[in-house]
């Protein structure tokens, strides 16, 4: 599976990398590298959790869902 992330940074702060289909899950860094890849591996291990658990990982949001959910009138 694939999840969109965002990457988010304020003048004052590091990279922050978050996906609108994972609540729980996030990683910030330095550099953008360091913050994906701390999100990639806090994402690894929420979804082995889950699987562990018996759960079902969440399903990733198409770019159309986000363009559809971000649409204001």
């Amino acid at each position: 599976m694939k999840y969109a992330i965002l990457i988010e940074k304020d003048a004052d702060s590091d990279y922050c990398v978050r996906s609108p289909d994972i609540d729980c899950c996030f990683s910030v860094g330095e550099t953008i590298e360091e913050a994906v890849s701390g999100y990639r591996q806090a994402l690894e291990r929420y979804l082995q959790d889950l699987r562990e658990m018996g759960q079902t990982p969440p399903k990733p949001t198409t770019l159309v869902d986000t363009i559809a959910v971000t649409d204001v009138a």
